[in-house]
């Protein structure tokens, strides 16, 4: 079997779930990744015939992207702000929106010409954002926290891919406390926020595979994480600290409220132009 031909069969057999695009753009993800080829390679090597250990695999990958894997759990990895992350079905796939939020907080302390000693990100799922921060103020002692003890486990082994060193913590938002004497110059969380009545909007492969755990809340009670963090906050983040939030979008005022007392907050927007992130300085 040629390049071609797998590419044909590809967009046989994937056309009822993506578009053409989207078939190509994970094609080249996946001959990429498998036959250790760049783009440039690709191109000069032109429509060669694949190794049998190369089609076989192709061939298994194709399979799962058709029951609806993420192609980020098929080849069991991805590339976040420069670092290399392995994920699986214990961890959600880190997002483009994460990714701005984590440059959006690099920023904000460049223009103030100030870097953070003390941070902890609360959920920290496969640890992209606490390893982000870590690499970016790498003189910070950061700490993760996670309730889920597989998510920890796949956290910690990103940070021995990546050389970096984070204070894991299993514990849960809602049922810890920290110690009044436990101040911190950052803080961050992209917590659980979908109610169940947000389903019908999300695509199968995330409802088939990405941890329920990590996305969806109590429908009666859809920012009780954020309240918690907030409280939270406001005992443990020092004066003209910094909390950050990733947001769902349909709830953006409500969040924005929770921090209108103590904190000088703003809503911001994605990329998109959605309403994603929430910044709040301690007063």
């Amino acid at each position: 079997m040629k390049i071609s031909d797998f590419k044909q069969l590809a967009h046989e057999k994937l056309k009822l779930q993506f578009s053409s695009n989207e078939v190509n753009q994970l094609l080249t993800i996946l001959i990429e990744e498998r036959l250790s080829l760049n783009r440039l390679d690709l191109i000069k090597v032109g429509d060669i015939t694949l190794k049998p250990e190369h089609e076989l695999r192709l061939i298994t990958d194709l399979n799962l992207l058709a029951q609806n894997k993420p192609v980020q759990y098929i080849l069991g990895q991805v590339n976040f702000f420069g670092l290399k992350l392995l994920v699986d079905e214990n961890v959600l796939i880190p997002r483009d929106e994460t990714e701005e939020l984590v440059a959006l907080i690099c920023e904000d302390y460049r223009l103030k010409q100030a870097n953070p000693a003390r941070i902890i990100d609360f959920g920290t799922g496969s640890g992209c954002i606490a390893l982000s921060m870590a690499k970016v103020f790498p003189t910070a002692t950061v700490e993760a926290w996670d309730i889920s003890e597989g998510a920890l486990g796949l956290a910690q082994e990103n940070a021995k891919l990546n050389q970096i060193e984070i204070d894991f913590q299993r514990k849960s938002i809602l049922a810890e406390q920290l110690e009044e004497n436990q101040l911190y110059d950052l803080m961050i969380s992209n917590p659980p926020y979908i109610p169940p009545s947000q389903k019908m909007g999300m695509e199968e492969r995330v409802l088939q595979y990405e941890p329920d755990l990590a996305l969806f809340v109590d429908e009666k009670e859809p920012l009780l994480f954020y309240a918690a963090i907030v409280k939270m906050a406001k005992v443990n983040l020092k004066q003209g600290g910094s909390l950050y939030f990733e947001i769902n979008q349909y709830l953006a005022d409500q969040t924005l409220s929770l921090v209108s007392e103590g904190f000088e907050s703003e809503l911001l927007r994605d990329l998109n132009g959605n309403s994603r992130f929430i910044r709040a300085i301690k007063a």
